[in-house]
């Protein structure tokens, strides 16, 4: 803690140069960590769904992306139990009327198993079941689930939500439940407002029809107990001649007829959803991150000169230090916790400001047909990099300062003094009990040849200080102990003798017990 107070002191002392720092910091971490936020929630984080490692999906030739099916592909796929707890979805936007008022809400077409296979939890009501994944609606008719912001949007609460009429096409659909706060669909980047039964769909009378060769579809199910996603994908390509067969549509040249009936079919981990925006935008974020890193670094070295000449103007206070006892590992520990203070207050800024920088970088991959939206609230991957790219800059841009600092020469140090001290040196100085007086004193004397003392009677200075004043500097004791508040005028007069292995010895007193007085000492150390 005393190492902390004595950073902090340092960098109020040059508030201008810890100013420059921490702004240069704040925007190297902050832009660093904001692009890190967008590629982790894009690529990165799981949905929030029971076991998402275990979720697979017939990939498309485009990285990240599921591939689109039509519904008798799926309908074969379900009856000939390929795939364990299988289910569909598609993604549509639909025109609505709620409370009177017309509007184009988000919408999943979802299989009957959608929510138990994905275990979501609900907020109000209940999730989508296969009683309700019926051709003209379940026993409960035509019924849909909300989002929890669709549902606060639209009805104020979700408990309110719960029963109310939702049109779709001037069909009437009840909605019976809201699902949890966090879940935005399995198609990353975009967000969703309605959940409804697939098997609902015709009642819209949409042309073309969706459920006859319209390919929308994405099959998803989860890997069997003991099966990998190889044996996944050998278990589907297997299947996928007679389901091929089955399902041929009426092709006007064999050239599309042999290629829908060679291409294989590849599955892929779901674990992270499903994103268009990945193929688009995956390399020219990496691309950013790494221009954001370069920034970053340069920003480094500049903070590292910036340190260097903090360093310069302290090497008074560095000889004070190292002539009153203190280790050298000391000093270094001293710059190198100012350069993490540095660098710890950059991260925390620039961890609030990544938060908006993400939002302007995500709304600039917003298109007129499409909103992006993706979750950016910051996870243990985000605050993992942003701790690693904290340390790493305290490294780069504190080691070299650190050094150089531990290297002073207490003699060479005060000897700057003449030419005149800085302003934290002369700080530094002021706050000690030693004064200029007693600086000048063990130069003259290191500077008069005899530093040993030994075989004469020499003159030593007596600088009286308050209780508790070494461990205040943090300074350690060969043997004995500190001035204490006891060691007052009607106590034992004590003494503490300062010994460097370059610098002769300091008598230090009590204040309360000092007088004007002469202390000579013959050849050997007076301990308290």
């Amino acid at each position: 803690m005393q190492d902390l107070r004595d950073a902090v002191r340092a960098l109020r002392s040059s508030p201008l140069l810890s100013t420059a720092a921490i702004l240069s910091l704040t925007l190297g971490i902050g832009a660093n960590t904001a692009i890190f936020s967008i590629l982790n929630s894009l690529l990165l984080k799981p949905l929030p769904v029971r076991d998402p490692q275990t979720l697979v999906a017939l990939a498309s030739n485009r990285v990240g992306e599921d591939a689109a099916m039509t519904y008798p592909v799926w309908r074969e796929i379900r009856d000939r139990r390929v795939l364990n707890d299988s289910f569909v979805w598609a993604t549509d936007r639909v025109t609505s009327v709620v409370g009177g008022n017309s509007q184009s809400l988000e919408t999943i077409w979802a299989s009957g198993r959608f929510f138990d296979v994905l275990g979501l939890s609900m907020n109000a009501g209940r999730g989508l079941s296969e009683v309700d994944d019926r051709r003209g609606g379940g026993t409960a008719g035509p019924v849909a689930v909300l989002s929890y912001k669709a549902a606060n949007r639209l009805f104020g609460t979700p408990a309110a939500s719960i029963g109310g009429t939702i049109t779709l096409e001037r069909i009437p659909f009840t909605v019976v439940g809201v699902t949890g706060r966090g879940f935005n669909g399995l198609n990353v980047g975009s967000d969703v407002d309605l959940v409804v039964p697939l098997e609902t769909e015709p009642m819209l009378n949409r042309i073309p029809p969706r459920t006859t060769r319209w390919p929308w579809l994405h099959v998803t199910g989860r890997l069997a107990p003991g099966m990998t996603l190889d044996g996944t994908t050998a278990a589907m390509r297997a299947a996928q001649p007679g389901i091929r067969e089955a399902t041929l549509p009426d092709f006007s040249r064999a050239e599309d007829r042999d290629n829908y009936l060679r291409e294989p079919w590849t599955m892929r981990s779901a674990a992270t959803g499903s994103s268009r925006l990945r193929s688009r935008y995956q390399s020219a974020l990496v691309t950013l991150l790494a221009i954001s890193g370069l920034v970053l670094l340069v920003a480094c070295v500049n903070i590292a000169h910036l340190q260097l000449a903090r360093t310069a103007s302290r090497r008074y206070e560095f000889g004070v230090r190292l002539a009153l006892g203190a280790p050298r590992g000391r000093i270094a520990r001293l710059e190198l916790i100012g350069s993490l203070l540095l660098a710890a207050i950059g991260a925390v800024i620039g961890l609030a400001l990544a938060r908006w920088a993400g939002t302007v970088v995500v709304a600039q991959l917003s298109t007129w047909a499409s909103t992006a939206v993706l979750d950016l609230t910051p996870d243990w991957r985000v605050l993992g990099v942003t701790t690693v790219v904290t340390v790493a800059t305290t490294v780069l841009f504190g080691t070299v300062p650190a050094i150089r600092a531990a290297r002073v020469h207490p003699v060479e140090a005060l000897n700057t003094s003449r030419r005149g001290v800085s302003t934290s040196g002369l700080a530094t100085s002021m706050a000690t009990p030693l004064g200029s007086a007693g600086i000048r004193f063990l130069r003259d004397v290191h500077q008069s040849g005899n530093p040993t003392f030994e075989g004469k009677e020499v003159l030593v200075l007596m600088a009286p200080v308050s209780p508790d004043w070494f461990r205040t500097f943090g300074t350690r004791f060969i043997s004995g102990r500190d001035i204490e508040i006891s060691d007052r005028v009607t106590a034992p007069k004590v003494a503490v003798v300062l010994v460097s292995c370059r610098m002769p010895p300091l008598l230090l007193c009590a204040i309360r017990s000092s007088q004007r007085s002469t202390w000579h000492l013959r050849n050997r150390w007076s301990r308290p």
